[in-house]
């Protein structure tokens, strides 16, 4: 004998999320839910458009992350773009010491490039021991990817300035 079904108003209730309506009118590409209406969002350049869509096409989403992380690899990273800048928030790699860290910063300074933006981020190593890089490790792993330190700042900030003004160059995406 089976039991009956509990409604589903009282089953899961703790991990059951609203799905959101299909857009009816509007355009082709709706804000992920949770996110704020389009009216507070600040509307980006073209430039930091371009370089954000590159930086989408060439990584994939963290399976069940709702955070905004994506991957390239091994490598996990969560980059927010903003007017003239991504800000690198974190970056992390399950295969350490392997060069994929090292991949994944190369896309993010080849997109800075060809777009015109900044690098920011702040070089502090998230975990540490088995084989994770230390301080002075990290900020010269940083350093030579064409990094630069920020004088003064109390959270190791660092920052990659694209070379010349390539400002807007949003050619051969």
């Amino acid at each position: 004998m089976t039991s009956p079904a509990l409604p589903i108003t009282t089953r899961n209730a703790a991990v059951r999320r609203p799905v959101p309506p299909p857009p009816v009118d509007g355009p082709a590409h709706s804000p992920r839910p949770g996110s704020p209406p389009a009216a507070l969002t600040p509307e980006l350049p073209p430039a930091t458009l371009a370089a954000r869509q590159c930086y989408l096409r060439h990584t994939t989403p963290v399976p069940n992350s709702r955070s905004g992380f994506r991957q390239l690899g091994p490598v996990r990273m969560l980059v927010c773009f903003w007017q003239d800048r991504m800000s690198l928030l974190q970056i992390h790699s399950d295969a350490r010491r392997a060069g994929h860290g090292s991949q994944a910063v190369a896309l993010l300074v080849a997109i800075a490039e060809r777009h015109g933006l900044h690098i920011v981020a702040n070089a502090l190593p998230l975990a540490h021991g088995n084989g994770c890089l230390d301080q002075r490790t990290l900020t010269a792993w940083y350093l030579g990817f064409g990094f630069e330190t920020i004088p003064g700042s109390t959270m190791n900030a660092i920052i990659y300035s694209p070379a010349s003004g390539r400002s807007g160059n949003t050619a051969g995406n």
